[in-house]
């Protein structure tokens, strides 16, 4: 179950990789952080999950401004 985080693809399902939110969260919250330790354990497909419904959730927020393309 790859990501796809094409910017402005229609088929993109997630606003970032694995890979940068590992090193996001690392660097923001320190690998100290218990929370974030659990999440970083966490297998590939499992944070891949987290991160495709984290983009729904994002998508029904309303936002100002209009698409760039209709499938966006």
């Amino acid at each position: 179950m790859a990501l796809d985080t094409t910017i402005g693809g229609s088929s993109s399902d997630s606003y970032v990789t694995v890979a940068e939110l590992d090193e996001y969260l690392a660097a923001a919250y320190g690998e100290e952080n218990t929370s974030v330790n659990t999440f970083l354990e966490l297998e590939a497909p499992a944070k891949e999950h987290r991160l495709k419904l984290a983009a729904l959730l994002m998508n029904t927020y309303p936002y100002r401004g209009v698409k760039a393309s209709y499938n966006q």
